[in-house]
């Protein structure tokens, strides 16, 4: 593959090890009267003599959606694109953009991609753009909202059979299992052991429920009510 000027360089795997590259990262954050926020970052690569700069952007549309967009790749053996949300997979897309849905609302996510070719080839990763989705203002509540998904985790966790100890059981524990994590961090998900054991943020274990994963809108809205006060309403 030749690689051209102004466009991200391809490297088998190999050579990345092998590598070094500096990066200059120009970002500009702008926000709308409603709220919704967007990052343009600029990568400038220096390698050499050789030097590029990519536009890529992530805007938040709603309180559980990121919109990405990014330029096309000039190389003619393009197979695609990888999409990483703060330093982990999530996506392999033939198109320059991709929706991220089913997000906690009233969070920031960071974001990178790389493209490759049909022979494996992958390019350096982007610069990182971040976004903060949307507030949701709509209360969420443990009896009507989260009580129900709960009762997908009874086989194995039979306080949480009704709602008064099932509340009991996620908010009552001051220390977690896992490396002494909270269980529940009223206002914050991200530190709750709770909403990090069922979504792709946790480092302790198996994702739960172990019997099958909840969908990204339990999971989302597990992390709304976190978000709000964890309220026991």
């Amino acid at each position: 593959m030749t690689t051209r000027a102004n466009t991200i360089p391809l490297i088998p795997p190999a050579a990345r090890r092998r590598r070094s590259l500096r990066f200059a990262i120009v970002l500009v954050t702008l926000c709308t009267a409603l709220g919704a926020c967007t990052d343009s970052a600029t990568l400038v690569e220096e390698d050499s003599e050789q030097r590029m700069a990519v536009a890529f952007t992530a805007v938040a549309v709603s309180p559980t959606q990121i919109n990405l967009s990014w330029p096309m790749h000039p190389a003619s053996d393009i197979a695609g694109y990888r999409v990483f949300r703060d330093g982990a997979p999530i996506a392999v897309v033939g198109a320059t953009a991709f929706s991220d849905r089913g997000l906690t609302p009233s969070t920031t996510y960071s974001y990178r991609y790389s493209a490759y070719d049909i022979a494996g080839n992958e390019s350096v990763q982007s610069a990182p753009v971040t976004a903060t989705t949307l507030a949701d203002s709509s209360p969420r509540s443990f009896a009507n909202d989260i009580f129900p998904i709960l009762q997908t985790c009874v086989g194995c966790h039979s306080d949480y059979a009704s709602p008064q100890t099932a509340y009991l059981s996620v908010t009552g524990r001051g220390i977690g299992v896992c490396g002494g994590r909270a269980t529940t961090v009223a206002g914050s998900a991200a530190r709750s052991l709770l909403y990090q054991k069922v979504t792709s943020s946790h480092d302790c274990g198996v994702l739960m429920p172990p019997s099958g994963r909840l969908n990204s809108e339990q999971a989302s809205t597990i992390g709304t009510w976190i978000n709000q006060g964890a309220a026991n309403n």
